[in-house]
């Protein structure tokens, strides 16, 4: 279903003639983030991604099918991460971490942005122009 609904929203973007379709990201925040592996492996159309305070599970895992673990070796766009070093959902040892490494994203494409921070506590205008520097990097300056 994470599939089919990033699917059918890219196909709307794409009979769109005032929207490139061709230039599609994925920005996912906590558990958007941690189920970013579903779609972000599956669906070709995506250009890069923005993953915010999420994480590899490193508690009980959920059916193969449906681990995110699995797929993202798989993964190979660029990826910017962000996260709160003292995050107690999605920790930096064991879950940040592990994200990053199990990507297949080229280490050169990938970024991880820590912040002596929690969950969601991060400075907005850093994160703000962080995140915007990222796009305008992989998917041009805006128009």
């Amino acid at each position: 279903a994470w599939y089919e609904d990033a699917a059918t929203t890219i196909y709307y973007l794409e009979s769109r003639e005032d929207i490139d379709a061709s230039k599609v990201a994925y920005a996912g925040f906590s558990w958007g983030a941690y189920q970013s592996g579903i779609p972000l492996a599956i669906e070709s159309r995506f250009t890069t991604a923005v993953l915010i305070s999420g994480g590899a599970p490193y508690w009980d895992p959920p059916h193969p099918m449906f681990d995110p673990v699995n797929y993202m070796p798989r993964i190979t766009v660029p990826e910017l991460m962000i996260n709160g070093r003292h995050d107690h959902l999605f920790t930096y040892e064991n879950s940040q971490l592990r994200m990053l490494e199990l990507l297949g994203t080229p280490d050169e494409h990938k970024k991880h942005l820590v912040f002596e921070e929690g969950h969601f506590d991060f400075p907005r205008n850093t994160v703000a122009r962080e995140v915007s520097d990222w796009l305008d990097r992989y998917m041009g300056a805006v128009r």
